[in-house]
């Protein structure tokens, strides 16, 4: 059952909270309305919604039952205020088991053990001891918080009447599990909310339970083999024959293929009764009522310092689905932490995460967005470009591999992935924060950019880039090397700018404003330094830039999250006939097609001699030599149209053809001095015209070939004709 498993309720939501109070005695309730009037009424007891969970699960090829027995009052009311809630329960990760290795056969020594074994057993023994103490003050503290969350006592203790579902698995090995309707979550059978079992029905049979009461509170001790009749008593006769046992346990499983036909005969001899057949109407839940979900399209769960908000889908305007709100008391008065989720929103966001107490928040988006944010941490309160915030990108989704963002009053920090250059990181560094706080589109002034690169295994140690620096305010640029093979430093330049009318000129270039390591190996000549210069003040400029435009970007998002959050738009999938307008009119456009065109096929009885009798202006009867005139007449008429039709064809194949061998001769002529894009709309318009030869090719071949067919067809039909039965 993965919903079951999953937490997914499929009862409770629907249905909402038990309704009507069942008698404390040990008598059933009066009344069990149908699984179909518990779905139209959206209302039930515990006795229906367990009827319901079963037939839908039984449905479902489930091995599922209907448990009747006595429960707590927390479990009987639906009263979640001492359980944890589910959205706040940790998933647990699996982790892969590493894969064991093979050790070497030749391993290095390990180098002595320099540390005194007698500190580090103190120090151990001081940490377990702390670590005992910790957990001592743990473990009270618990036990106060359990006193405290303590029910208080219930006077109908064990004698309140309560329904469930039961699912036994898909074989013998499998643990029987209960699963509360009212909540749709899957208990073991000791959970201290179900004391014990009276009965166990489902579609097949009834079982009273005849196992005697155990010494403890729950079920724990119940056997729920339905086969074993000493401990279950079955109302009818005739269960398969595969449950039944024999006294001696060593005998439970008789062999089926010697005795299948005795077994047969004794449970028709012992059968007096049959199960009723289903009075039920068929449980079909329509999509509109199915996504209404709840009764009143909303509900409000309340758990342990925690409330759950579930709504209908396009029931907010905002698209909100779900609210789980965390509080500091148990009362639900302080809220802590709020998150949200979302659905159908047209910006992408699918859920966002409050901090009540600092006031941040994240917004999360699913993949499709044009700037391609995956996830935005940011203040509620603070909403100017300088204020801090953090961006993280689906950087596959985007042409600078840009994978993470961060703002700060004074610095701007990216990491990127997978980029061409190697670059994985660049650090921005402003001028201090001015007094008065910067508006959306404003330019900071600034002092320092660094970059970082990945090394480059094609390139030599002493010439790919690890660091590079741009000190603006000094005019300077710093470059740091990768280290080489063996070396423990590595090679280093600092460039002094020169003047910018002094760019691309060699002859001014003065090797006194530039100072350099070399970390081992040949050192660069001065053209080299010269051109490595060069590149360095046009990635400084390139730099900039970039650096303007993620400014530019950054303030151009924030204006359009301003606007996604007060104006919030819904996407309405293409399958959704119920709420896309344009499926609608499609749907009802496809229709209205459909009856022209039943209505022109009810039209095309075409009558071929009717302009003929129009000329002789409609006779009641036609002599021999008119109607003979009148067939020779439409017949050569319908040979010279075909005919007309195939020359037009042929000429129009020609033309086309002509075009074609044109084009070619003309790009053959031009070919080199085409642009790249001419030479693509060149190449696409001789691609056009080769498929439009085919298809007049194709087109002309048929109509030559249906010649002799359709001439036979049209003389049938006028053989046919009663006006020219004088003929025949």
């Amino acid at each position: 059952m993965p919903e079951v498993a999953m937490g997914v309720d499929p009862i409770g939501d629907p249905i909402g909270d038990p309704i009507g109070d069942l008698p404390t005695s040990r008598r059933d309730p009066a009344v069990v309305v149908s699984p179909w009037t518990v779905l139209e009424r959206q209302a039930g007891h515990s006795f229906e919604m367990a009827t319901l969970l079963a037939s839908l699960l039984i449905g479902a090829d489930y091995d599922a039952y209907v448990v009747s027995g006595y429960a707590t009052r927390e479990v009987c009311n639906n009263d979640q205020l001492r359980v944890v809630c589910p959205d706040l329960i940790p998933k647990l990760e699996v982790v892969e088991e590493p894969r064991p290795t093979t050790p070497p056969k030749y391993q290095v020594r390990e180098p002595p053990y320099l540390h005194s074994r007698f500190m580090e057993q103190m120090a151990e023994r001081e940490k377990q001891q702390e670590e005992d103490k910790r957990r001592k003050l743990q473990e009270e503290e618990d036990r106060r918080i359990a006193e405290l969350e303590r029910p208080a006592p219930d006077e109908l203790w064990g004698f309140r009447l309560h329904a469930w579902g039961e699912g036994l698995g898909e074989d013998e090995s499998a643990t029987p599990f209960f699963v509360e309707p009212s909540t749709g979550f899957r208990h073991e059978i000791g959970h201290p909310g179900y004391h014990r079992v009276e009965s166990v029905w489902n579609h097949l049979n009834y079982w009273v339970n005849v196992q005697p009461e155990g010494d403890g509170d729950t079920c724990e001790g119940t056997d729920f083999d339905l086969a074993d009749v000493r401990k279950w008593e079955h109302f009818l006769a005739g269960e398969p024959a595969e449950w039944r046992k024999g006294p001696d346990p060593q005998q439970s499983r008789m062999d089926l293929d010697d005795e299948q036909e005795q077994l047969d005969e004794e449970v028709q001899a012992e059968k007096h009764l049959d199960m009723p057949a289903s009075w039920v109407p068929r449980l079909d839940v329509q999509h509109a009522v199915y996504e209404r979900r709840y009764p009143g399209s909303s509900k409000t769960i309340l758990y342990k310092k925690a409330k759950v908000e579930k709504l209908a889908p396009y029931l907010a305007k905002d698209g909100l689905m779900k609210r789980v709100t965390v509080y500091e008391d148990y009362e639900h008065c302080t809220p802590l932490r709020l998150t949200e989720h979302y659905e159908n929103r047209a910006d992408f966001l699918y859920q966002v995460k409050k901090e009540l107490r600092d006031g941040s928040a994240t917004d999360l988006f699913r993949r499709g967005r044009d700037d391609a944010c995956k996830e935005h941490q940011y203040k509620v309160a603070e909403s100017s470009l300088d204020s801090p915030r953090k961006l993280w990108f689906y950087d596959v989704a985007r042409n600078d591999g840009l994978e993470h963002l961060e703002m700060t009053a004074e610095h701007l920090t990216e990491l990127f992935r997978c980029r061409g250059d190697r670059l994985y990181y660049r650090r921005v560094h402003f001028q201090g924060p001015d007094d008065e706080e910067l508006s959306v589109g404003s330019r900071r002034t600034i002092r320092k950019i660094t970059e970082k690169f990945e090394r480059n295994p094609e390139v030599d140690a002493n010439r790919d880039i690890a660091v590079r620096v741009f000190l603006l305010n000094e005019n300077k640029v710093f470059l740091k090397f990768h280290y080489g093979p063996g070396k423990v430093t590595a090679a280093t330049r600092e460039f002094v700018k020169p003047v910018r009318a002094d760019r691309g000129r060699g002859a001014n270039f003065d090797p006194d404003l530039v100072t350099c390591y070399e970390a081992g190996g040949k050192p660069m000549k001065q053209v080299e330094v010269l051109m490595l210069l060069e590149e360095q003040l046009d990635a400084e400029d390139k730099t900039l830039c970039h650096v303007r435009q993620i400014q530019d970007e950054l303030s151009s998002f924030l204006r359009m999250r301003m606007v996604e959050t007060a104006m919030p738009r819904l996407q309405v999938s293409l399958f959704d006939e119920e709420r896309n307008e344009k499926a609608k009119k499609g749907l009802r456009e496809r229709e209205q097609r459909l009856l022209e065109e039943e209505a022109r096929e009810v039209e095309a009885d075409v009558d071929f001699l009717a302009p003929y009798m129009a000329r002789l202006g409609y006779p009641d009867s036609l002599s021999p030599a008119q109607a003979l005139a009148m067939r020779d007449q439409c017949l050569s008429d319908f040979k010279q149209q075909y005919v007309n039709r195939a020359q037009n064809m042929q000429n129009r194949f020609e033309t086309e053809k002509e075009r074609l061998q044109e084009l070619n001769k003309w790009y053959e002529e031009n070919q080199e001095k085409l642009t790249p894009e001419e030479e693509d709309n060149t190449l696409e318009e001789s691609k056009k015209l080769d498929f439009l030869l085919q298809t007049l090719q194709i087109r002309l071949n048929r109509h030559r070939e249906m010649a002799s067919q359709r001439y036979l067809a049209i003389e049938a039909c006028l053989r046919a004709d009663p006006r020219l039965a004088v003929l025949y």
